[in-house]
């Protein structure tokens, strides 16, 4: 099963997609947005909003985008003008404790 999980968390929102098989399975839309993560502490926060879709013996891969790249974000990442190709982007991931998920891409899009 093609099992992972895409979210775009801006300034003042948190959503994420479970997908599975091509098809959003599941979401999840909160008003925890970037603002919000007190003393940077995003990685915790990030598992804490995605927690119940976590298995702790299967590593889950993460598409993510939105403020989280931005400068005061988690991590910055390089902006794309949009439309562009998804195979051509220099994606950038911030480095994890957790071993669940795998943060492969952060994206910014203008």
């Amino acid at each position: 099963m093609n099992r992972w999980i895409a979210v775009d968390w801006g300034t003042s929102s948190f959503r994420a997609y479970l997908i599975e098989d091509d098809v959003v399975f599941d979401t999840i839309e909160t008003k925890d947005g970037m603002k919000f993560v007190k003393d940077n502490d995003f990685e915790n926060t990030f598992i804490n909003l995605i927690e119940k879709w976590l298995s702790k013996d299967k590593k889950i891969d993460v598409l993510a985008s939105g403020m989280l790249g931005a400068r005061q974000g988690w991590i910055e990442a390089p902006y794309e003008k949009a439309p562009c190709n998804l195979n051509n982007i220099n994606y950038i991931s911030p480095i994890l404790i957790d071993n669940r998920i795998s943060l492969k891409r952060v994206i910014i899009f203008v």
